[in-house]
């Protein structure tokens, strides 16, 4: 039996009943310390995120049904989330992102995981150099075409800010100490300090998205067979195995003149629950 690694969902902007429907009162705290407007948008979309993939995991694989103001999501000392569940069967590792309104949420029942997502945009000039190592800025242009520059640099991007969570050492180190190396489509090996990270990554619509976990507990528990991530959709889970995934990040590659580009899976038509 194949076995998850990470599962990622990615939310429809804007797109929540009002809070005090799905937040529990240690988290309405929380959001009314929130003052800035886009701050409690980005705020609401990673704890919409995360409170669905979490429901979406445990029904999955426990057929247990969880309202999501009974999934509560706070942060320890460092800053990291993590969740509680009640009579959750198993401990979950989770990560959060959000960009521009929307968020993304990544769950491992086997260890840590990092996630980010970056919306394509233009950077200032000089940020390349701050960013990306001499290796990265070879690859960088021998990977993406010209007009597909600033869509690589937010890969590189969200590679070392997923791989930052991931790992969550303190402190963290400077983007350009990560060494992120692409692999086939869509994968990438990470190296951060001594550790060793795997990593997929992906576009849909304007977003880069980047899941990182740490090698160690890829390779102890899981053989060439067995699943190592699940790719999201949007506005929903879409689980795919390993190999499934190669095949159809490959297939897209071969068919798009995008590099590694998600087609996009339409948004989920109603938010009622």
């Amino acid at each position: 039996m194949r076995q998850l690694i990470a599962g990622l969902l990615l939310t429809t902007q804007r797109c929540f009943p009002d809070p005090s429907c799905w937040l529990t009162p240690a988290e309405i705290g929380v959001f009314e310390r929130i003052r800035a407007p886009q701050r409690r948008q980005d705020w609401l979309a990673g704890r919409w995120a995360a409170k669905e993939l979490i429901r979406t995991y445990f029904h999955g694989e426990a057929g247990r049904e969880l309202a999501l103001g009974h999934i509560e999501i706070l942060n320890d000392e460092s800053g990291a989330p993590y969740a509680r569940v009640p009579c959750a069967p198993r401990h979950v590792e989770i990560s959060l992102a959000h960009s521009a309104g929307y968020g993304l949420a990544g769950l491992s029942p086997h260890g840590p995981v990092g996630v980010d997502l970056q919306r394509i945009r233009s950077v200032r000039s000089d940020l390349g150099e701050r960013v990306l190592a001499e290796n990265e800025l070879k690859s960088l242009a021998r990977c993406f075409p010209e007009h597909l520059a600033v869509e690589g640099f937010c890969v590189f991007w969200a590679l070392k800010e997923a791989a930052i969570k991931a790992q969550r050492v303190r402190p963290a180190p400077a983007l350009r100490e990560i060494i992120v190396q692409l692999c086939q489509p869509g994968q990438a090996a990470i190296l951060l300090r001594d550790r060793k990270l795997r990593a997929q990554w992906g576009r849909v619509k304007e977003f880069v998205w980047a899941v990182a976990w740490s090698e160690e507990y890829s390779a102890s528990q899981f053989d060439d067979r067995d699943a190592v991530a699940a790719l999201m959709g949007w506005g929903g889970l879409k689980a795919l195995h390993e190999g499934q995934s190669r095949q159809v990040l490959s297939d897209l590659t071969a068919q798009d003149p995008h590099p590694l580009a998600m087609h996009d899976i339409p948004p989920r038509q109603s938010c009622q629950h």
